[in-house]
């Protein structure tokens, strides 16, 4: 948790938050948008931006044109309407082909055949960085954060083997690298290769070497999803996730349903990609929504007294009104032959699977209807997101 600083006249830094989900980050691209019709103004509404996995390369393109934030939200918009397969991993059947037999190869003879970084993933994501290195001006970043359009910008991601997130951070001369449990900031010349790392699902999508260690999608062991934005210096956060909020009820419900048939993998991989990517950004907003409600029943004289000075920090959480899984239809058929074959190895199908397919299906089926929905939902906000921003309240 942030630390008290000294009072300031400015308006409070607002820190823009956004976590994973493959092609499910879509939505948080529908909800930039819309915050951009709220707010229709060239200076950027938020100076601080941090993204991990897939949130990293919204963050990446929002922060390389933030001297426009309305072409910035309007041109992401726009990429990701574009975007398809081929954009983010190889498709071609000579690329899967190779992949598939190196890991073919390694199962047969014991790992004692191909060599070990040509089996450890199952797509090559070589367009995705080659689209990335396009789209995002890298040098531009440090530029808005030299002229001050921006506070401070960050990607996570985990570094395999120390087992550590790692947030990779461009900001303002004040701000200093963090070492916390399991988590550090590390001042850095933002590239492509932090947004890929950060980015890099495992297993699916390859390691990253940075500096001679290798990272991963930094969704992996990130815990506190918050605290990078608090690192560099924001007084009140927004977070775009995308698990829709859940009912009580509805929870009660889905435990007293009758289990058809034990899971395959292909649906307990989809599990674990949801414990991956949605799991963490909301305990993370609890956890802070508590402290501040904590502090809220503290006396002045309390707080000052209190061992680690914690201050409240406001947060707005935005999120689907629906489950994302569900608007995705039946994609299976159009995935590459040999990806289709291997999702159907493991059990996806046209009932089975969805949540799996939902994350990798970047095609225009699955991200249109999430583009749809964020811009919806977040127009539907309007009141409450232009009361929190106006509100000048910095804790």
């Amino acid at each position: 948790m942030p630390m008290t600083d000294a009072t300031s006249t400015k308006p409070p830094l607002t820190g823009l938050v956004l976590t994973g989900g493959g092609a499910r980050a879509a939505y948080q691209v529908g909800a930039i948008r819309a915050l951009s019709e709220i707010f229709p103004q060239k200076q950027p509404p938020f100076r601080v931006l941090c993204g991990t996995s897939a949130g990293a390369i919204n963050i990446a393109y929002l922060a390389s044109h933030s001297e426009d934030w309305i072409a910035a939200a309007t041109g992401l918009y726009g990429l990701w309407e574009k975007l398809g397969l081929n954009h983010v991993y190889r498709t071609d059947s000579a690329s899967l082909s190779k992949i598939a037999l190196a890991w073919l190869s390694r199962s047969i003879l014991g790992g004692r055949a191909g060599t070990r970084k040509s089996a450890n993933f199952l797509l090559s994501t070589e367009p995705l960085r080659e689209l990335i290195s396009r789209e995002v001006r890298f040098e531009a970043i440090r530029e808005n954060v030299s002229r001050g359009h921006l506070h401070g910008v960050s990607f996570s991601s985990v570094q395999y083997f120390a087992g550590t997130t790692v947030s990779f951070f461009e900001a303002a001369k004040s701000v200093e690298p963090w070492i916390r449990s399991n988590r550090v900031g590390l001042r850095a010349s933002l590239d492509v290769s932090h947004v890929m790392a950060s980015a890099a699902i495992p297993i699916f999508f390859p390691p990253v070497e940075i500096n001679e260690e290798y990272y991963g999608d930094g969704c992996l062991r990130q815990t506190t999803p918050l605290s990078p934005a608090i690192h560099l210096g924001a007084e009140r956060l927004i977070s775009i996730g995308i698990r829709h909020e859940r009912r009580k009820s509805d929870i009660r419900s889905a435990m007293l349903l009758p289990q058809r048939h034990a899971p395959s993998l292909a649906e307990i991989t989809g599990e674990l990609m949801n414990s991956l990517f949605l799991d963490s950004l909301e305990t993370d907003v609890e956890r802070l929504q508590s402290v501040n409600d904590s502090l809220e029943l503290m006396t002045p004289e309390m707080r000052e007294r209190q061992p680690y000075k914690f201050r409240k920090l406001p947060i707005l959480q935005l999120r689907p009104s629906r489950n994302l899984g569900e608007l995705v239809p039946d994609l299976l058929a159009r995935f590459p032959l040999i990806l289709r074959y291997l999702l159907k190895g493991i059990g996806a199908s046209k009932l089975e699977g969805r949540e799996l397919i939902s994350y990798l299906a970047f095609m225009d089926d699955c991200i249109q209807p999430l583009l749809e929905l964020g811009y919806k939902d977040t127009l539907a906000r309007r009141h409450e997101i232009i009361a929190f921003l106006d509100s000048g309240e910095s804790g």
